[in-house]
C-alpha cells in the first residue's frame, strides 16, 4: 500500500467526496482509474496517483440521504396529514386554526400550548408585533441592496483596515 506523505515538500492536489460508505467508493475508484488506495481508516480512505501529488479521497457522510423524488402533499384546511420522509421519519403537518391572530400574543401562546399538548411542535410565523422597529432601522442599515454599492466603498483598502487593527 502507498503511503500518502504530508505537505512537506509540495502541494497535495485533489478533491474530498462524501459518501455513506467511503471504503467501498475508494475501493470502486481504485478498481476503475488505476489507483492505490493509499490510506484508510474507519472514516475514510483515499487513492493516489502514483508518486504524483494527486489524489483523491472519501470520507463518511453520517447524515447522506440519497436522492429520491420529491414529496409534496396539499394540508387541508381542517385537518392534519402526515407525511413520511426519506429516511423514515414522520412529519405532521396542521393549519393554524380559523379565527388565528397572529398578532394576538395570549392567542399564539395558547395556540403554541395545544400545539405541545398534542406532542407537535409548531413552526412558522407565528406571532407577529406590529409594534415592534424595523431590523433596518434598528441595525441602521442602508436600503440600497449591497450589490449596488461601489466595491471602493464596501472596502476601505488594506491601508484604511490596516489603521484600524485588521490585517
Amino acid at each position: 500500500m502507498a503511503t500518502m506523505r504530508g505537505r512537506a515538500k509540495t502541494n497535495w492536489v485533489g478533491v474530498c467526496l462524501e459518501a455513506p460508505d467511503p471504503q467501498a467508493l475508494a475501493d470502486f475508484y481504485s478498481a476503475v482509474l488505476g489507483w492505490p488506495v493509499a490510506q484508510r481508516d474507519e472514516d475514510g480512505a483515499a487513492i493516489q496517483f502514483g508518486e504524483a501529488n494527486a489524489y483523491i479521497s472519501f470520507q463518511r457522510a453520517t447524515d447522506f440521504v440519497p436522492p429520491t423524488d420529491e414529496i409534496s402533499a396539499t394540508i387541508p384546511t381542517d385537518g392534519v396529514i402526515s407525511i413520511p420522509m426519506h429516511d423514515g421519519a414522520t412529519l405532521r403537518f396542521r393549519n393554524v386554526p380559523d379565527g388565528y391572530d397572529p398578532t394576538n400574543r395570549a392567542g399564539v401562546l395558547e395556540h403554541m400550548m395545544a400545539s405541545r399538548g398534542r406532542g407537535e411542535i409548531v413552526t412558522g410565523l407565528l406571532y407577529i408585533d406590529e409594534q415592534s422597529s424595523d431590523l433596518h432601522e434598528l441595525g441602521n442599515t442602508t436600503e440600497r441592496p449591497l450589490t449596488q454599492v461601489p466595491y471602493s466603498k464596501l472596502s476601505p483598502g488594506s491601508a484604511a483596515l490596516a489603521g484600524i487593527g485588521f490585517r
